[in-house]
């Protein structure tokens, strides 16, 4: 069975995807549908929707600013209102479009939510009115050094206190975001290429209004074929991919649109433009891996999810199909389990006289019962290294170091053994991997991607230092 094979996050991934794995499927499931090149100068926001909820959070936003290092704020750059998304139970990416930025150092942005306009739809169909406030800013670790002829990508993620799970009634959330620093894990779907070369790709996003990506080919990058069969090289993987092949993968995105990449794999030809049903598995029958599900909702790519006004049915079968978890760990059939939240992506659709309609599957992506946690990134300054314990103790620099919501004077990051710390030149770009006895207290600032494994203690799968 195909249950096992390797395919590309989709935002996580972005993240982990975002690991940004990030890691799911779908892309930029909030941006603007218009297909209308974003051009020279253009901001890219990817917001990483894991929160550790199992709420779909939206709201419109009517206006977008920029926030200069020097102060006051730019007009606003964004087209026309847009819905989007703040959570997702999938993790999956939301991105705004910010066209014709000059050239600038920013140190945040604002997004202006209309009044009355956010909602939580939960996995039951129930949909509850959210009361936030009229503008959220998110914070940037490091100024963003934008240049107008070319285009920025800016990768931000949750790090406050997560909607309510389960709701029952309306509620107040006040969501905290903030934009990681440069190279972020991330992971795009359905990108279409369109130029091929010996080191990497030029691609274009059509789910950010057809922004430019240059794919990087590394030494330890992976390439698939559509079925998930993988190329023995880089060279073969070229000479096997043309102009106009979509691609879908994940690597580490820094904000000139440069994405080094882990993995890439060609994406499938499917009858459905990549779209996807959205919804909770009711029955289950692992003989015949098919399953029943209740449908509240459908993503296309490219826009928000359409939110339907009563569930439908809908029986899948799954056989062929591949399936996975938002991290990337892929299951087995009879790890299903009913109350599951479910993302489908189909090869056919077929109506049926009983109103439940067929769904073949091509790729089922199950959400953990609370939603995919967040995906928060620390840096501070390392105050203490511990080799026998494996520690860094890190303290607050210039942010507050804030874990599940809460101000933390400090934190202790535990670095599994193996794990390869880079380490940034002060200046320039260079950069060396080094071990934890490389790290300096008392003069490195460092950044931190982990899981929270206490109210002051993380558990890092990345860090990244550099004298200060």
């Amino acid at each position: 069975m195909p249950h096992t094979l390797p395919r590309a996050l989709a935002f996580a991934g972005l993240a982990g995807s975002l690991f940004l794995s990030a890691a799911c499927s779908g892309g930029s499931d909030s941006s603007p549908t218009t297909t209308t090149s974003a051009g020279s100068g253009a901001v890219h926001v990817l917001l990483d929707t894991a929160a550790g909820s199992d709420a779909f959070v939206q709201g419109q936003v009517v206006a977008v600013t920029l926030e200069p290092t020097t102060g006051g704020s730019t007009p606003n750059l964004l087209d026309a209102p847009v819905e989007f998304t703040l959570t997702d139970p999938l993790g999956s990416a939301a991105g705004l479009v910010l066209r014709e930025v000059a050239s600038g150092s920013f140190a945040a942005v604002r997004l202006v939510i209309a009044p009355g306009s956010t909602s939580a739809t939960y996995p039951n169909g129930a949909r509850y009115p959210v009361t936030m406030p009229a503008e959220l800013r998110i914070t940037f670790d490091e100024p963003l050094a934008h240049d107008a002829s070319g285009e920025s990508w800016v990768v931000a993620g949750h790090y406050g206190a997560a909607p309510p799970a389960g709701a029952t009634a309306a509620f107040s959330w006040q969501p905290m975001l903030r934009a990681f620093a440069d190279e972020v894990g991330v992971a795009r779907s359905s990108l279409d290429v369109v130029l091929v070369e010996s080191g990497g790709l030029t691609v274009t996003d059509a789910a950010q209004r057809e922004g430019r990506l240059w794919l990087t080919f590394e030494a330890s990058s992976a390439f698939y074929d559509a079925a998930g069969n993988r190329y023995p090289d880089a060279a073969a993987f070229v000479a096997a991919t043309t102009t106009g092949t979509q691609v879908d993968c994940k690597g580490r995105l820094s904000r000139t649109g440069t994405l080094r990449l882990d993995e890439i794999r060609q994406a499938p030809v499917t009858g459905n433009t990549r779209a996807r049903l959205i919804g909770r598995i009711t029955q289950i029958d692992v003989g015949a891996e098919v399953f029943w599900m209740d449908v509240f909702a459908e993503a296309r790519r490219g826009e928000s999810q359409t939110f339907l006004p009563l569930p439908s049915r809908a029986r899948v079968d799954a056989a062929n199909a591949e399936l996975e978890r938002p991290n990337d760990r892929y299951l087995a059939f009879n790890e299903l389990q009913v109350g599951n939240l479910a993302k489908v992506e189909w090869h056919s659709r077929q109506p049926n006289q009983n109103g439940i309609e067929d769904v073949v599957a091509r790729e089922v992506e199950v959400a953990p019962a609370s939603g995919v946690g967040m995906r928060p990134e620390w840096q501070g300054r390392v105050d203490a290294v511990d080799l026998t314990l494996r520690t860094i103790t890190v303290v607050r620099r210039d942010r507050p170091l804030v874990v599940n919501g809460q101000v933390q004077s400090s934190i202790v990051v535990h670095v599994p053994t193996g794990l390869a710390i880079e380490r940034r030149a002060d200046r320039g770009g260079g950069r060396s991997m080094i071990g934890l006895d490389g790290v300096l207290p008392g003069q490195d600032r460092i950044w931190i991607r982990g899981r929270v494994t206490a109210a002051s203690e993380v558990e890092a799968n990345r860090l990244r230092v550099r004298v200060d």
